[in-house]
């Protein structure tokens, strides 16, 4: 399960850079992507919300 997230994560950041008309980054690895988008989110991005 976290294997195909990461990988979707992985090509959505592939496709903002092109999008950015910036060169794709296939060595890129999805784990750091996963560690920056945890950094970016911050804690409070993972709290949980009353209903």
């Amino acid at each position: 399960m976290i294997g195909s997230t990461l990988e979707m994560a992985w090509y959505f950041y592939q496709m903002e850079r092109l999008s950015q008309e910036l060169d794709a980054n296939p060595a890129y690895s999805a784990w750091k992507l996963f560690f920056r988008i945890l950094w970016q989110q911050g804690k409070n991005g993972f709290r949980k919300e009353r209903a």
